[in-house]
């Protein structure tokens, strides 16, 4: 059986986009639609003829063009395509417009914020009864941290995205990359700085939260969720962190079965090896079944005691433990 069987073919339809537009779309498009009113004025059959010749020249075109669009923007990463597919969709142009509570509109800005920040925590909370913390982690010996130098601080500079939004601190991931070789001796300073008092500073912690429209109607609280933006700053010392964890074998602390958060891992992965699984089992005349579970709020009721505790076990200390 193959992998096409498994996969549900979609269909991309673009409401509205400048971007499949050109000169050529749009002396096509006149010209079609001055045969169009020549046709419906003489209601010759040659007038038809020509309409309906100039409406397939323009179809034509306009699907090539698409496919343009669709080859050279969206071979960058999946998180490019996707943000292209919603462009072309006419998806996350615009940001939060008037809610419903209750059945009654509310279009104040502050007040949707504040219902916003409500419905968001009263979430947590009504979650919270579920969860069921660990014990919390006491070493039983001081763990040694090595000290960041300069040349971790400017590869994590690198990997810093010049597109994500700046966040309390107000400072730009293009600003900071822009700076790099200047602020470098500084960041090294002030990241060791951290690490020997193991006490991060309360404004990393501050983030601005964005509601992104999920699903359904957008009146709706509820088909919204938060995504945080981090103090810029406070991204490059996790970028650091995530660094020296990238370089101890990953095998011993994770199951090979998890792609994500995982180097050269993705959806793209998990999506081959489940086909390649439930392939081999059709082969065998087997009966197959797949459960999957969406789970709310996962990282906010994240056992971070637990994560720590596992990681101590495998050795990570010895890298850092900030």
């Amino acid at each position: 059986m193959t992998q096409r069987e498994f996969l549900k073919s979609r269909s991309l339809t673009i409401k509205s986009s400048n971007d499949v537009t050109s000169p050529l779309i749009a002396k096509l498009k006149n010209l079609r639609n001055k045969l169009r009113k020549k046709w419906l004025k003489s209601k010759d059959a040659f007038d038809w003829v020509k309409f309906v010749r100039a409406s397939r020249n323009l179809r034509k075109e306009a699907k090539k063009l698409k496919r343009k669009i669709i080859t050279t923007k969206m071979g960058r990463s999946s998180k490019d395509f996707w943000r292209e597919i919603n462009k072309l969709q006419g998806k996350g142009l615009k940001g939060v417009g008037k809610i419903e509570l209750d059945g009654k509109p509310v279009e104040d800005e502050r007040e949707v914020a504040e219902r916003f920040i409500e419905f968001f925590t009263e979430k947590i909370e009504n979650l919270t009864p579920y969860y069921i913390p660990s014990t919390p982690v006491i070493l039983k010996e001081r763990v040694e941290v090595r000290c960041f130098n300069q040349e971790e601080i400017r590869k994590a500079l690198k990997r810093l995205s010049s597109k994500k939004s700046a966040g309390m601190d107000n400072l730009s991931g293009f600003f900071v990359k822009t700076m790099a070789e200047t602020i470098t001796p500084y960041l090294t300073h002030l990241f060791n700085l951290v690490i020997k008092t193991c006490n991060i500073p309360e404004t990393w912690k501050l983030a601005k939260i964005s509601p992104i429209h999920k699903k359904g109607d957008v009146s709706q609280i509820g088909n919204y969720r938060p995504v945080s933006c981090l103090p810029t700053i406070a991204k490059v010392f996790e970028l650091c962190l995530l660094q020296r964890i990238e370089h101890l074998e990953m095998d011993d602390l994770v199951s090979t079965s998890q792609h994500g958060f995982r180097k050269s891992h993705g959806t793209t992965t998990a999506v081959c090896e489940v086909i390649s699984q439930v392939s081999e089992l059709r082969d065998n005349k087997n009966i197959v079944g797949i459960y999957s579970a969406d789970l709310t709020a996962a990282f906010d009721l994240l056992q971070k005691e637990k994560l720590v505790e596992i990681m101590l076990k495998k050795g990570i200390s010895s890298a850092c433990v900030a």
